[in-house]
């Protein structure tokens, strides 16, 4: 009887070691089951250091009587958190009222919904609705997407998440897997950030007033993976951005209403290997104005609005291009000259 007992409390003993050993990770999740928990949350991570994830346990519809956008916007301090939204969907999100703010978080595996009324972005990533911030966004460049470099070190990391619209602000992103679809007016918009932008769909209502997919203000951008990007137009390169593709990747851009690629004010897109370029039908392909910068590598695919390939040199009338020579910034490549096209093809 005593060797039953004895064995008995040992296996107690071993089973309270293990549940003891696995205790600190599942401390460190808070549990969210409503809108209300979900947004205190946030203070709840923050103030316990030992608290690093929000996980959503159900779907919740947001809350647009305390935070309706404009004035009322719901500024999350996300930094170090992972905000796994479990499969779940976070629904009726007002016009920009939803803004994660930081860096070095993970925002991943749900579903951000605008309300019918929303015609910008259903989440947010430090945006304060600023434009051109150079200093800002050029020390969120990464000098190489690896662990060891410190800027990509502390990047923000989106995955897995579906969203009517994005918006990243002045940040350094790395969002892979994701689509964003059904928006008013974009998709994904990468402004004033820079970081890599892998197997993502980026394409809007048809009625949608702009770009599928944006780099703006002197980001650096690099797509990698099958992507796809459509948008009023498909591609908007503009105020000093850098926008490139892998050799490797496959990526369609079509446009609803006008063109393949829009570039100004000193935007620098290269285009290449695996990418196909198609405006809507009727419409010139690509439109450049002040001082942006086209360069068409072996590879690329550029079409006419009916589908056709187009030979090299492009043929005028599926190039719309505005003489002004303007510019955004006159110490940036691309200032006081014309735009350029370089077809390598």
């Amino acid at each position: 009887m005593k060797k039953t007992c004895l064995f008995i409390a040992a296996v107690l003993l071993v089973t309270l070691l293990a549940s003891c050993a696995t205790a600190p990770k599942e401390d460190g999740i808070v549990h969210v089951t409503t809108f209300d928990e979900f947004i205190a949350a946030f203070d709840e991570a923050q103030a316990n250091p030992q608290k690093n994830t929000i996980y959503l346990e159900n779907d919740i519809v947001w809350d647009f009587t305390k935070y309706a956008g404009g004035d009322y916007v719901f500024m999350a301090k996300a930094t170090g958190l992972t905000i796994d939204l479990g499969g779940h969907t976070i629904s009726e999100v007002p016009k920009n009222a939803f803004d994660l703010t930081g860096d070095s978080f993970v925002l991943q595996n749900g579903t951000i919904l605008g309300n019918d009324a929303n015609n910008r972005y259903s989440v947010n990533i430090n945006y304060e609705g600023t434009n051109g911030l150079k200093d800002q966004a050029l020390a969120h460049v990464p000098a190489a997407y690896d662990e060891a470099d410190p800027v990509w070190a502390k990047r923000v990391i989106v995955h897995d998440i579906v969203a009517t619209g994005m918006l990243c602000g002045y940040s350094t992103v790395e969002i892979y897997d994701c689509e964003f679809t059904g928006g008013q007016y974009r998709g994904l918009v990468m402004q004033g950030s820079s970081g890599i932008v892998r197997n993502v769909k980026a394409v809007t209502m048809e009625e949608g007033a702009s770009a599928g997919f944006v780099a703006h203000s002197y980001g650096t951008v690099l797509v990698q993976g099958e992507c796809e990007f459509k948008g009023k137009f498909g591609v908007y390169s503009a105020q000093c951005s850098t926008l490139n593709f892998a050799e490797d990747a496959v990526v369609q851009i079509g446009a609803w209403g006008t063109y393949g690629i829009y570039l100004e004010k000193q935007g620098f897109t290269t285009i290449g290997q695996g990418v196909t370029v198609q405006p809507a039908a009727g419409k010139a392909t690509f439109y450049f104005r002040t001082g942006s910068t086209l360069v068409i590598n072996k590879g690329a695919v550029v079409l006419d609005g009916a589908g056709a390939e187009l030979p090299n040199p492009i043929p005028a009338d599926n190039l719309n291009i505005n003489d002004t020579v303007g510019e955004s910034d006159a110490d940036w490549k691309g200032a006081g000259v014309a735009s350029v096209l370089t077809d390598n093809r």
